[in-house]
């Protein structure tokens, strides 16, 4: 994997957490809404904002908002609120010279093929049948991504809406770890042909483990994800109208002035 085909991919920081984020446009961000969520578990979602950083150089995230149906919804323990688990940022300038995703809502059907991103795999897998996590890892983060199957759809996960996607893991951790939230799930590409045609249809939303299932892995993890749609995107639009910003393949064509094709 060539880094310099995924530079629009970064880690995004807060008091809170640490997320994967997508660059959308030059100066729009768009990750994870638990990511922005100032306190998961109050009755209101507050927005914090943090920092993101391209190019090796960090830049302010001065505008953050959660889609509204999340900012809506009550606590869900550990989980996101709802499955419109989806917030967008402005950066305080912009990340010039990386190349911006274009988003799609096509492919997350059952059966359907992605690629999904982040940095968060590195600290979470299963050692002699107990899930242990890395709190230190030896190295930087380290962006992967990798071919999945959606295994089902319209899933609600403990309290929220019937909203998420879903892929199980095929070894002994999951798709989606702690800090790969807000990362991009990708259609129309695959990992062996990447670069040409690729959107971001979706983002990293949370996983579970069930202990219960039998199989050559214990626990089976499933990793859910938050599906873009027509919701999603027509919310996105009217944000980046009010602030006269640009979200490629929304305002602008893929492969038209920057955008990725």
């Amino acid at each position: 994997m060539d880094p310099n085909d995924w530079e629009s991919i970064a880690i995004s920081t807060t008091d809170r957490l640490t997320c994967t984020a997508v660059l959308v446009g030059q100066q729009v961000l768009i990750t994870s809404a638990h990511c922005v969520d100032a306190d998961s578990d109050a009755l209101k979602a507050v927005v914090m904002l943090g920092t993101v950083k391209f190019k090796g150089q960090p830049i302010p995230l001065t505008e953050c908002e959660m889609h509204p149906v999340y900012a809506a919804a009550a606590p869900n323990g550990k989980f996101p609120r709802s499955g419109r688990d989806v917030a967008l940022c402005k950066l305080k300038f912009p990340a010039n010279g990386v190349v911006p995703e274009s988003v799609g809502h096509d492919g997350l059907v059952q059966g359907g093929h992605v690629v999904l991103m982040g940095y968060g795999c590195f600290d979470l897998k299963i050692v002699n049948g107990k899930l242990t996590s890395q709190t230190d890892p030896p190295n930087a983060p380290v962006l992967r991504l990798g071919d999945q199957k959606i295994a089902a759809t319209a899933l609600a996960l403990k309290s929220s809406d019937s909203t998420f996607v879903r892929t199980v893991s095929q070894g002994p951790e999951p798709n989606v770890c702690p800090g790969d939230s807000g990362g991009p799930v990708l259609t129309g590409i695959s990992t062996a042909s990447p670069l040409k045609g690729r959107r971001v249809s979706g983002l990293n939303a949370a996983y579970n483990d069930d202990w219960s299932v039998t199989s050559e892995y214990s626990p089976v993890f499933f990793s859910y994800l938050a599906p873009f749609g027509t919701m999603i995107l027509d919310w996105a639009k009217g944000w980046a109208d009010k602030r006269g910003l640009v979200i490629c393949g929304i305002q602008r064509d893929p492969g038209i002035d920057g955008c990725r094709l």
